[in-house]
């Protein structure tokens, strides 16, 4: 195997220490930078086409996936790896979107990451067994969210976040019958009757953090 060259992105100095020694027990594999946060890794210069790009999604700043969009729009098309305690479907199919080709729950990587690794440089993709054992389990419910329309998701959050009808209303400067319209038909589409339900699902789901009600 060639050498691999990998950046890493992480805010935890910890963490980017433990990624460093076990890489360091690979010969093949090159660490060229260990950065805390998106804007340092993009300002260094030192990502190419060749390089393989490992990011934890919750970075201070720009995230982990908005990181790695950035790096699309300079006209990069690194190969990328997330290490991250997101473990939710949601995050998962966002990473996907953004060509992430393994995905590693923090909880079970290990030694797991120089298999990801491996075979990301291969062409291919991993999922650690506990991110596949979410997927599993919780895409089916999850494509409840996905199948709604724009407008509704940018409403179910509002309401998931305890918006009020008015102020959803307010917010995306449209008519309140319009807003209530709206709030009927996602309700029936979950197949619930209280928008606690919505921020419940949200909050299982990665939507929402618990921290922003």
């Amino acid at each position: 195997m060639n050498t691999i060259n990998i950046v890493l992105v992480d805010d935890h100095d910890l963490v980017l220490q433990a990624i460093e020694l076990l890489i360091a027990s690979e010969p093949q594999l090159n660490v060229i930078g260990a950065f805390n946060d998106a804007e340092s890794a993009l300002s260094s210069g030192i990502i190419n086409d060749e390089v393989l790009v490992i990011t934890d999604i919750s970075l201070p700043g720009q995230n982990g996936l908005d990181f790695l969009s950035s790096l699309h729009a300079l006209g990069l098309s690194v190969k990328s790896i997330v290490l991250s305690m997101y473990e939710s479907p949601h995050y998962v199919e966002m990473a996907k979107e953004q060509g992430v080709k393994a995905y590693l729950s923090k909880r079970d990587a290990g030694e797991l990451l120089l298999t990801a690794i491996s075979e990301v440089a291969k062409g291919n993709t991993f999922y650690s067994p506990q991110i596949s054992d979410t997927l599993g389990t919780q895409t089916e419910e999850l494509s409840l969210y996905q199948g709604l329309t724009d407008r509704e998701k940018e409403i179910f959050i509002l309401l998931a976040l305890g918006g009020e009808v008015k102020g959803v209303a307010t917010s995306l400067d449209i008519a309140v019958k319009t807003a209530h319209v709206h709030r009927r038909n996602i309700l029936n589409k979950f197949g619930v009757t209280s928008v606690f339900e919505l921020t419940r699902f949200a909050i299982k789901y990665g939507l929402i953090d618990p921290s922003q009600l």
